[in-house]
């Protein structure tokens, strides 16, 4: 089943051009890294349109504030037709 087929048949929703890309997008982004740190300016810079996206870290501090770095600095220069990045950070404590 398509990412597509499966949104609809969850949620009901209709078909859009826009719902047909980002989930293409996502569905096609998703990679398993071991032992590097992904780009994070590179996969915040591809995001495309006026969206406002969450940004959730759970990880060392040094890389919390690294994101945070990223998230900042794209809001800053960003135009009305780019993302606005909203950043959380999440601590598991044992």
């Amino acid at each position: 089943m398509s990412c597509d087929q499966h949104s609809r048949q969850h949620y009901n929703e209709p078909e859009t051009e826009t719902r047909n890309d980002l989930c293409e997008y996502l569905a096609c982004s998703t990679a398993i890294q071991y032992g590097i740190r992904p780009n994070i300016k590179d996969i915040l810079e591809s995001i495309q349109g006026h969206v406002n996206v969450g940004v959730i870290v759970c990880g060392p501090p040094s890389l919390e504030s690294n994101v945070a770095k990223q998230c900042r600095s794209l809001n800053m220069r960003r135009n009305i037709h780019r993302a606005i990045f909203h950043f959380h950070t999440h601590n598991l404590h044992m």
